[in-house]
């Protein structure tokens, strides 16, 4: 038997809905590892991708509201000091200074889940939200990677001119 999960619209009465648990779960744990394996820079960001992708269908499937952090901001500033301290003190400078923004990152995706509600409960909410949240280090990690292997090529390039 699948629990009921009453679906609101806004000027409408509830509406009663069929939720399959264990579809929720699998679909909460594959997207755990999903995110995990996509946290793996460049080689996981097809898993990244199908992490995000999980947690849209359960989000939809659960009536859970999000609020998708802006994190844009992180990955333009955190490049950018990730460059600064790269040049400043080298490789080690340069992992510390990702690894903070990458922190700063991850704790701002794991807040945006705070405020959430959902019509319906999912008991593999919590390998949900660390999908999410590695996931988007992922992505940070492939976005920091490129650039940087992009201003090396472009540094070499200016050199030999």
């Amino acid at each position: 038997m699948t629990p009921m999960a009453l679906e609101r619209t806004p000027g409408e009465a509830a509406v009663a809905r069929s939720v399959d648990t264990a579809r929720l779960i699998r679909c909460s744990v594959r997207c755990f590892w999903d995110g995990a394996i996509g946290a793996i820079p460049v080689i996981g960001l097809g898993l990244a991708a199908q992490a995000l992708r999980l947690h849209e269908r359960v989000r939809r499937e659960t009536g859970a509201t999000w609020r998708r952090p802006a994190l844009f901001w992180y990955w333009i500033i955190g490049f950018g000091f990730t460059v600064a301290f790269d040049r400043l003190f080298g490789v080690a400078g340069m992992f510390s200074i990702f690894g903070i923004f990458l922190g700063l990152q991850s704790c701002e995706v794991w807040r945006s889940f705070s405020g959430a509600e959902q019509s319906f409960w999912n008991p593999g909410a919590r390998h949900l939200r660390w999908g999410v949240v590695l996931a988007y280090a992922g992505y940070s990690g492939s976005m920091s990677l490129i650039g940087m292997m992009a201003l090396g090529f472009a540094g070499i390039a200016f050199q030999s001119l």
